[in-house]
């Protein structure tokens, strides 16, 4: 039997994705860590946080606050905001 992906896993796998890369016609998943910054690490903008806002709720059945999802400034607090809506 797999094991089940954790929720660190599945949050992970979410940004990953979306901020993945194409390189000789390959996505590349984007590598980060959890302190990294979504603005000068990421390069994320406002529309990028939307999308993944929407992921995530998607991904988890969960609501997030835009407020909460305003104050993202690492994908660490990502992770932390779908963590305390479970």
């Amino acid at each position: 039997m797999a094991d089940t992906p954790t929720t660190e896993d599945r949050v992970r796998k979410v940004i990953s994705d979306h901020f993945a890369q194409f390189d000789d016609g390959q996505t590349v998943p984007m590598q980060f860590d959890w302190d990294d910054s979504l603005t000068d690490d990421l390069r994320a903008d406002s529309l990028d946080r939307v999308e993944v806002t929407m992921t995530l709720e998607d991904e988890f059945c969960i609501c997030i606050d835009d407020d909460a999802a305003a104050g993202w400034n690492t994908p660490g607090d990502m992770l932390a905001t779908v963590k305390a809506a479970l």
